[in-house]
């Protein structure tokens, strides 16, 4: 049975310590078990700020990062220094902040000549990579996740074709003409809901009777939002900045 909690916080900053300090402490209880920790960040405004707070103390010293293996969830078929791209976002506020090494970093590959291509080669990394590291069914250790007003989460928006998909753990798909940088890659449902556990991080305004819906009526908000349709192998966590609410 998945445990899944509901964390609620007055403010951003008050939820992105919470997250910080989670993270730190999820990260060095994985490393203490079997020796690694594997995470997959998210893109867009909200976890920027928890990104920002694990470059500096105390976290930068606390996170196990010689130990740690980055991956992503989702990406915009954009140059690496597009203001849209996930990793140039990460990168800046974190990744070339802390001691990681630079071969534990798997950013989604956008300099290739199609967006299917590399959908494909990311689907084919991840298999290589925990296949080869682990051989029990399960991909990341933490995957940060988010959710917008629609519902989506990582790249996977109401009424595509990519959440029906049931084998590949990454595909190309084009996001609603409202999204910017429509080209995506994302993780589908059978590579997140083999993850240990999900974070989402909830800030911003109008989302409160989605994140309700979500958390309250299961089996209603599964037909209409993605989000609620993140299953993973142990617990989900919904970290809520109830601020802007």
């Amino acid at each position: 049975m998945v445990q899944r909690q509901v964390r609620e916080y007055a403010s951003n900053i008050e939820m992105s310590i919470a997250v910080a300090e989670f993270i730190c402490e999820y990260a060095n209880n994985c490393v203490g078990k079997q020796g690694s920790f594997t995470i997959a960040l998210s893109g867009g405004t909200t976890p920027a700020r928890t990104y920002s707070l694990l470059a500096q103390e105390p976290y930068i010293t606390i996170m196990p990062w010689e130990k740690t293996h980055v991956f992503f969830g989702d990406e915009r078929f954009v140059p690496p220094d597009h203001p849209d791209n996930n990793f140039r976002m990460a990168n800046e506020h974190l990744l070339t902040k802390v001691p990681i090494p630079r071969h534990n970093i798997f950013p989604i590959d956008t300099q290739v000549e199609s967006v299917q291509e590399s959908a494909k080669r990311y689907d084919n990394l991840l298999k290589e990579f925990f296949v080869s590291t682990d051989s029990k069914p399960m991909t990341f250790d933490l995957i940060l996740l988010g959710v917008g007003t629609d519902g989506h989460t990582a790249s996977l928006f109401p009424s595509t074709p990519a959440l029906k998909e049931k084998e590949r753990w990454v595909v190309n798909t084009c996001a609603p003409e409202y999204a910017a940088s429509r080209q995506r890659i994302t993780l589908t449902f059978p590579a997140i809901n083999l993850s240990r556990c999900a974070v989402f991080l909830c800030g911003g305004k109008g989302k409160k009777n989605i994140i309700g819906t979500i958390i309250n009526d299961e089996f209603d908000a599964k037909l209409h939002y993605p989000a609620a349709c993140v299953d993973t192998l142990d617990e989900i966590i919904w970290f809520v900045d109830t601020e802007g609410f």
